[in-house]
């Protein structure tokens, strides 16, 4: 969706774009119900030393009917409301029209059974299976809804209709992946164990698609929709951040529980070594993202999108920090406090509301783009204090705040010199302010036990 986003925010209209966001995000709602934490709760049991490996089929396919069922209820009432009462869904909007919610609720169901079976493939610890289904359907996906939008001038139809097809046309192959852990055996216990620790996903998962999507409300009624196009344009290209913690999320969810039933005497030092050097290298990366965003935006967007480019800049660091959560939520999963997670999502929501009706007023997509920062920020520092409580895993927090103070000299550079253009003086200076962070940085970080990997051993 990065790569091509820029081709059809070129070729639609700036407010189709904002509806395009309102779109996708509303739909994610009732994705987070028909998810149900299933992903969640298969990541937490498959690898338990109290699971037998010969149960591991039923578990799956325990929890994949749970996801089955929900969004087949989904598509039967989001269709036949569509069908009865269009007035429910289509708005005052002329890009809109039945065609699009259509594909979008299609698209969503699709989406998260197909997540579900990549996760599973991810479980198996067969990294190619699982790059090869996943780049065959966002290839194929982006590739035929860009030529739908670009060359056939679909607009919004076409974009999401497309990738709505291939989506239903590629999920049996995904199926057909994990063929030896589906199976027709349903466990009533399973079935209950994991909804007992997924259920209350679905609360934290419609606080987080709030948080997600407040702050385009929010900015549509106090700014604009071409505000909310500029903070849309920066969300997106924060995904390069997105992209790394996505990647590392894939790697360590899988094998994070069967760590600590191989290793129980040192997998909470690991949990805390591990965090230390994620925090160091995606601050770095989005550190780098910061600085040079108004290089980004001007090379790949057009002048309306200059804005962009102040917005990126905290976005850049609130993802990255958001995507520490995989570490520092690690003690709360295993103490099964799941509704944790529920708790904390509700309070950082309002958190959110709180910031962004202040901040929105006076600055706009960037105002929302800093309230996410913060939001972001404080979930992971909650995850971390109630892990470090529940399960006493030793977090170093004394390095961890010298890294995040560190950031702020990033930040700060970054707000001074996010220029639209290409000046080799600022550029010059903009790699001198990286090159500082990562000396220091690495010297907060050095004695970590996985840098000198001589000295740590499983």
């Amino acid at each position: 969706m990065l790569f091509t986003f820029p081709l059809i925010a070129a070729v639609l209209p700036q407010k189709s774009i904002g509806i395009l966001e309102l779109i996708l995000t509303t739909t994610g709602l009732m994705g987070m119900l028909i998810q149900c934490g299933m992903s969640n709760s298969v990541h937490r049991f498959y690898w338990d030393e109290k699971l037998n490996p010969e149960d591991q089929p039923t578990l799956v396919s325990s929890a994949f009917s749970i996801q089955l069922i929900l969004g087949i209820l989904v598509l039967i009432v989001g269709f036949g409301t569509l069908l009865i009462l269009p007035s429910v869904f289509l708005f005052s909007f002329e890009a809109i029209s039945w065609i699009t919610i259509a594909a979008a609720i299609t698209l969503m169901v699709f989406k998260i059974w197909f997540v579900y079976i990549l996760d599973v493939t991810r479980l198996h610890l067969a990294p190619f299976r699982f790059l090869s289904i996943s780049l065959a359907s966002k290839v194929t996906s982006s590739v035929l809804a860009c030529f739908a939008v670009v060359y056939l001038g679909w607009g919004l139809d076409g974009f999401l209709s497309v990738q709505a097809v291939v989506m239903v046309f590629i999920f049996p192959l995904a199926c057909w992946l994990i063929k030896k852990d589906l199976t027709f055996k349903i466990s009533k216990y399973w079935c209950e164990e994991t909804f007992r620790f997924g259920y209350p996903f679905i609360f934290a998962g419609i606080a987080f698609w709030l948080l997600g999507t407040v702050d385009r409300w929010m900015l549509t009624a106090f700014t604009s929709l071409e505000e909310v196009s500029i903070y849309s344009v920066a969300f997106r290209f924060s995904s390069i951040i997105l992209f790394i913690t996505t990647a590392f999320g894939m790697a360590w969810g899988p094998v994070a529980i069967k760590i600590k039933s191989e290793n129980p005497s040192s997998y909470k030092q690991f949990y805390a070594d591990l965090l230390g050097v994620f925090l160091y290298m995606i601050l770095l990366v989005a550190g780098a993202v910061g600085l040079f965003s108004g290089e980004i935006i001007k090379f790949l967007m057009s002048e309306d999108y200059r804005k962009s480019a102040y917005a990126l800049i905290f976005l850049s660091f609130g993802v990255g920090l958001y995507g520490t959560q995989q570490i520092t939520a690690m003690g709360i999963s295993i103490e099964k406090k799941t509704n944790l997670f529920s708790q904390i999502a509700w309070i950082s929501l309002i958190l959110n509301i709180i910031l962004n009706y202040f901040l929105i007023q006076l600055f706009g997509a960037t105002g929302a783009s800093f309230s996410t920062l913060i939001c972001y920020l404080f979930i992971t520092s909650a995850y971390l204090f109630y892990s470090e409580k529940l399960h006493e895993i030793p977090f170093d927090k004394s390095r961890l705040v010298i890294l995040l103070l560190l950031s702020l000299f990033i930040v700060f550079v970054s707000m001074q010199f996010c220029i639209n253009g290409f000046s080799p003086k600022y550029m010059l200076i903009k790699v001198f302010a990286l090159t500082i962070f990562t000396i220091l940085g690495y010297m907060v970080i050095k004695k970590n036990p996985l840098i000198r990997t001589d000295k740590f051993r499983f």
